[in-house]
């Protein structure tokens, strides 16, 4: 009985027999309105409603109409919200009542429809108005609104207002420039928890230098970007904004929660150093560049990767080596002995290291360093000849830091080499006078990759050539 006389009120409607005045005066009863939100639940009943343009002209005439099919609202059943929202005179009765605001805004499947209304942004400032009881008539644009520090704090600080300014692009385009706005945005939690979950709008915001300004000084913000998966991903992906968050005073104690997020590691991941004694967590970082320079730019951790086992898991990875492989963090990495052996049995690390003078200088620099590297050099080899030119060396690497150098003959016959190669990297000459007759390498450390030689004005035989004592660096 009940959803037959819901239905005769349609009926009703559709008929032109009932207006939105006595609709509305009908729906004041518990009653009658509880049968027409039950009609509202059928998809049937409200695709009906929703294609008959008089029948939703009478609808929106009414508040307490247009309130049940907000509420009643489901994910697969929104069709008659869709109808309101295509309508402007509707749209502009639901931002100016609050009941209708509060019924359309706490439900979110109706709240997906109704914002992307073709009249959203033309009512917004009634809406955010609305939803805030902001009561000001001097306010009239969104522009207003966020120039007033009553009145936007009024936004930021009720999330379903400030949930309807995230909705409107233009409008977050606004916030994002006003340092008084955006300072008392990153410090509310239900406003950046909000920000953090609308990807779009914190792109938008997160390309402002004045918002990350404010967001990379306040707790609440950086919390909220560094432990929502999307959103660190979103600061990530824009330069400006990515270093701004790195280069936080805070970022020590959002770090972890970053790079697990950046990284998606799985559940219980503890700290940065439970992160870098994990193999299986480190490599997923390592294949992260994001999560790969969150870890490289705390001093403190390149510290306790320096003397863990899982280094060469970092130090082998072409993504994390982008960030990795600079001169400081390989500078800091030599200084630790027990990193040796993990530096030298990378090809990444060993061909930054060749390749810059900085790092050349500072293994020529360090005497234990050498001593270790000695003890694992290849042997020298002969230099090919090519009289009086520039000569190759065959059969050696690519790539070799040399360790020492003498020349190749038995008698004490002193000559002038210049060597040269497509890099050659250390502050240590590369012209190097070398005589014959030495049974030890005079030590010389420097960079070479494809390396040559040559003797100038002399008629050079085998026994004017040089020898080498190198590491292999490919």
């Amino acid at each position: 009985m009940p959803t037959l006389r819901a239905i005769r009120t349609l009926n009703a409607i559709e008929a032109a027999t009932l207006n939105s005045t006595t609709l509305e005066a009908r729906l004041q009863e518990a009653g009658h309105l509880s049968e027409f939100s039950s009609l509202l639940s059928t998809r049937g009943f409200t695709r009906r409603m929703a294609s008959n343009t008089a029948t939703m002209d009478v609808l929106n005439g009414s508040e307490s109409a247009i309130n049940a099919i907000f509420i009643a609202a489901t994910p697969s059943n929104t069709t008659a919200v869709a109808a309101i929202a295509e309508s402007s005179v509707a749209v502009a009765s639901v931002s100016v009542s609050a009941a209708s605001m509060a019924a359309v805004s706490g439900n979110e499947a109706a709240w997906a429809v109704f914002k992307l209304s073709p009249y959203y942004a033309n009512s917004l400032t009634s809406i955010l108005k609305t939803l805030a009881n902001i009561t000001d008539n001097a306010i009239t644009t969104v522009a207003d609104i966020i120039a007033d520090a009553a009145a936007v704090g009024a936004v930021i600080g009720n999330v379903a207002a400030f949930k309807a300014l995230l909705a409107n692009g233009g409008a977050v385009d606004i916030l994002a420039l006003d340092s008084a706005a955006t300072g008392i945005m990153s410090d509310n939690a239900a406003a950046m928890d909000a920000l953090a979950n609308t990807p779009d709008m914190l792109a938008k915001v997160a390309g402002s230098s004045v918002a990350m300004a404010d967001i990379k000084l306040k707790a609440v913000a950086m919390n909220a970007l560094a432990n929502n998966n999307g959103a660190i991903k979103v600061i990530a992906s824009i330069g400006p904004a990515w270093s701004d968050f790195l280069s936080s005073t805070l970022i020590d104690d959002y770090r972890t929660a970053a790079i697990a997020n950046l990284a998606d590691l799985p559940a219980g991941h503890g700290n940065v150093t439970s992160i870098i004694l994990s193999a299986s967590n480190l490599a997923l970082v390592a294949n992260s560049a994001t999560a790969s320079e969150a870890l490289s730019s705390s001093a403190a951790a390149v510290t306790t990767l320096a003397t863990s086992s899982t280094l060469g898991i970092v130090l082998n990875s072409p993504t994390a080596m982008q960030y990795f492989g600079n001169d400081a963090t390989l500078t800091g990495l030599l200084a630790v002995p027990g990193a040796w052996d993990a530096i030298f049995s990378s090809t990444l690390a060993k061909g930054a290291i060749v390749g810059s003078t900085v790092l050349v200088d500072e293994v020529a620099g360090n005497a234990d360093l050498i001593l270790d590297l000695t003890g694992k050099a290849d042997a020298s080899i002969p230099a090919s000849l090519n009289n009086k030119g520039v000569n190759v060396y065959d059969g050696i690497p690519a790539k070799v830091l040399t360790l020492g150098m003498r020349a190749n003959n038995i008698g004490a016959i002193a000559a002038t080499y210049t060597f040269g190669g497509s890099v050659v990297a250390g502050s240590r000459s590369n012209v190097v006078a070398l005589k014959g007759g030495l049974t030890t390498y005079v030590p010389h450390v420097l960079g070479f990759t494809n390396p040559t030689w040559q003797v100038p004005g002399i008629a050079m035989t085998a026994a004017v050539s040089p020898l080498w004592t190198y590491y292999d660096m490919t």
